[in-house]
Order: C-alpha cells, then structure tokens, then sequence
C-alpha cells in the first residue's frame, strides 16, 4: 500500500506551490491540512484532497483557535491514519504538527528561505529532518537537516528555447528584453518604480503585473515594445526570453530566477515575516545572482542605473549563477521523504 502523507501548509504561493509541486511528485497518498485552504487562489482544489484546520497568525492572541486547530488535527489522525506529516511555512500548518508531535507521529520540515519561519525553527528539534535549500538555513536549525533541491514545477523545468519564447510573446529576439514581476502576488509599488525607471532605456518589457493593476494602463505606457498580463501560465517563456529580471525575492522566485540563470535586480518585500526576502536577496547577491535594491531607500536614477549595468554586463552574473548550480543541492525533497 502506498504511504499516507499530510501535508501541513497554509498562507503564501511560496508555501503552497512547492508543497502542490512534492505532492505530485510522491508516489503517496496525499491529504493538504492546514488554515484557509478553501479561499486560497493559489492552491488547486480541484486537484487536490484536503481539510480546513482552525489555527491564527497569533500563536497568542489566537491561541484558542491553535488548540482547537490541535483537536481537530486529532480527529483527522483517526481518520486518515497518516505514516507522516510534512510541515511547509507558517502558523497555519502549527497545529497540524503540534497534534503530530503528541500522537507521535513522524514530521518532516521543508524551508525554502534562507530564514526558517518561526514555526519551522520551533518544530525542528521534534523532526526526523529539516529540508533546507540555502546552506545558510542552517545556523536557524536545530536538529537534523538534508540539502535538497527546490521543487519546480514541470511547466518550469520543460526550458522552452529563447526563440519559441519571442514567437510566444511577439517580441523582438535581436531586442535586450527585461521580465518584471511581483511574484505570485504582484505587487503594485514594484509596478510604479520600474515603469518610470524602464521609461527612457531602449529595452522592450515582459511585465507581469498582478490581479489588481491596471493592465491597460500599463500597455498604453509602454507602448508597443511591452507585454503585459496580469498572471502568466506559462513562466518557462518569460524566463527564456529574459535577458534579465527585475523582481521580488520570495523562495520560489529565486528557484526560478537560478534554474535559468537569469541576472536579477532584487527589489524585496519590504513587509515580510522576519525580513526573509531581504536575507534572501542579500545572499543571492553574495554568490553573484543580481543587484539588491531596498524598496525605502530607492532615491532619484539609482534603479535605472542598476538595470543598465545588468544589461550591459550579465554574463558575469550569468556564470556566477551557473558556479551555483554545480553546487547546488542535488537531493530530490520527495525522493528523500518517499525514503
């Protein structure tokens, strides 16, 4: 009989796409658990079997929602008779693995940032293991950890060819082609500082801008040398097509960002839990992935310069990203789980 395994996981695409993408890769039966689910656009309950479980984003405040989160955890255990949990993110998957705990059941953890969230660090001591994806997670662990790859997603991993993706999107190949996005949630002030700074460089645009911008004003901006949409299905283009790109620094983001070595200029989410995507972007700049620019401390030309000096010399980026690669974590997530 195939193995049963809960998924414990909640909040942020960038908890909830590598936990859909190790669903699909392990040969299991597979149950999501964990806070707000069913109202999630970025999790696919179509395709997916799951449970609501009560928690809160105050472990304090919210503390009789977290126990009631706990018996319901329970309940589910009776139910399902998992072999293990596998806790991704954030407090809406900590009742799920607190109710492990107690009842003994095997946990494994997976981070993909470079700082632990809060919830990962507490459960990591109760773990058979933490997988991390940034070597320097692993001052924030306490326990036993493995090195493994980000889980991508196959429409990620298919590389369509640089000249499949300017026939996709219309565009120029003998043109510098600059992708931005926001991540899988956009994000509106991103789209204001880069269009001004992209406004007067000879460079045609891939913006992908968010549910809520307003893409015909984007367009008529731009002007015809852009594509803009709202969401893109189909990421392996707009990588392909990238000379480089101008983005946030979310995990998954950065999965991406590497796996086609892209030189990036990070502009990070200035409001995210314990500032991880700064932490993120500061190391991806470290090992030579791009350029970091603080949302707050953005003043005059500074973010046009940067994208200049990217498209006037990314190969060295370019190679610094590819020395990454070869030493970049090799071990599967769902082989090693599946183990």
């Amino acid at each position: 009989m195939p193995k049963k395994i809960i998924i414990a996981v909640g909040g942020s695409g960038g908890h909830l796409l590598p936990a859909q993408v190790l669903a699909s890769e392990m040969k299991a039966e597979v149950l999501f658990a964990g806070a707000g689910l069913d109202g999630n656009i970025f999790f696919d309950k179509k395709g997916s079997f799951f449970k609501e479980i009560s928690s809160s984003s105050s472990p304090i405040k919210g503390s009789f929602n977290i126990l009631k989160g706990v018996a319901e955890s329970f309940k589910l255990f009776r139910e399902f008779k998992p072999d293990m949990v596998v806790g991704i993110g954030s407090w809406h998957s900590a009742p799920v693995l607190l109710a492990a705990v107690i009842r003994r059941i095997p946990i494994v953890l997976y981070s993909p940032d470079t700082v632990p969230s809060l919830v990962t660090r507490l459960f990591a001591p109760f773990a058979k293991w933490t997988g991390i994806s940034f070597i320097d997670a692993l001052r924030y662990i306490k326990g036993p950890s493995k090195l493994v790859a980000w889980p991508l997603r196959n429409a990620i991993k298919q590389r369509p060819s640089r000249q499949d993706a300017f026939i996709y999107y219309g565009l120029d190949p003998s043109q510098k082609t600059v992708l931005v996005f926001g991540g899988s949630q956009g994000a509106q002030t991103l789209n204001s500082l880069i269009k001004n700074a992209l406004a007067d460089l000879p460079v045609q645009v891939i913006h992908l801008c968010g549910p809520h911008e307003d893409e015909k004003s984007l367009r008529a901006f731009y002007g015809s040398r852009a594509v803009v949409k709202s969401y893109e299905t189909q990421m392996g283009f707009a990588w392909s097509a990238a000379d480089i790109v101008i983005c946030r620094s979310g995990a998954s983001t950065l999965a991406e960002q590497f796996y086609y070595a892209v030189p990036a200029l990070y502009i990070p989410y200035p409001y995210a839990s314990d500032k991880h995507q700064l932490i993120n972007a500061l190391y991806a700049k470290t090992i030579g992935g791009g350029e970091v620019s603080e949302e707050s401390r953005i003043v005059g030309e500074e973010l046009s310069q940067k994208i200049k000096n990217l498209l006037e010399n990314p190969e060295q980026y370019k190679r610094a990203i590819e020395r990454q690669r070869l030493v970049c974590p090799q071990l599967s997530l769902s082989e090693e789980i599946m183990k």
